[in-house]
């Protein structure tokens, strides 16, 4: 296994266990990624968002229209903690994960993130014009794969992987 640079040597040894094994399994690194999105969407836009056109006031009645009071829901900067979790994030998936299993981690926790639903797996299936059903089959698949090239010590085996009897 490459080794992470210190930085992120010092995030992992912190979610190990007594017994040098990372903590929570496949939970924790759909936790991870979905974590990870929603760092990436509290960055800071890449656009500048200038005004391009000019209106002429009119009083507005915020009685009657929707949408048009003071208050607005900002999700904040992140902290530095979120920051190195994205890096161990995208560390796993460039350095374990092919281009088309790092954009279906991403697309699929990218629609879940800031979403009580979970992932929306048609958007991703249509996006990849692939059944649902697919996109979620790769997904854990990607995460299974993942987490067994992570801990290659690990005793459980995939029931992917063992072969079955043929006659």
């Amino acid at each position: 296994m490459p080794r992470f640079n210190k930085h992120i040597d010092k995030i992992v040894s912190k979610e190990k266990d007594k017994d040098g094994k990372l903590r929570g399994g496949i939970d924790k690194l759909d936790e991870l990624f979905a974590e990870a999105c929603v760092t990436e969407k509290k960055f800071p836009s890449v656009r500048n968002k200038n005004k391009m056109t000019w209106w002429a006031d009119y009083k507005i009645d915020p009685n009657t229209a929707y949408g048009y009071n003071k208050s607005k829901v900002y999700l904040g900067r992140p902290s530095g903690q979120e920051i190195d979790r994205y890096d161990l994030a995208w560390t796993l998936l460039t350095q374990h994960c092919t281009e088309d299993e790092r954009r279906i981690v991403w697309a699929v926790n990218m629609t879940g993130a800031l979403r009580d639903r979970g992932p929306n797996w048609r958007k991703v299936a249509n996006k990849m014009h692939i059944d649902p059903r697919t996109v979620k089959k790769r997904y854990f698949d990607v995460l299974y794969h993942l987490w067994y090239k992570i801990q290659p010590k690990t005793q459980n085996v995939l029931h992917m992987s063992l072969k079955k009897a043929t006659n």
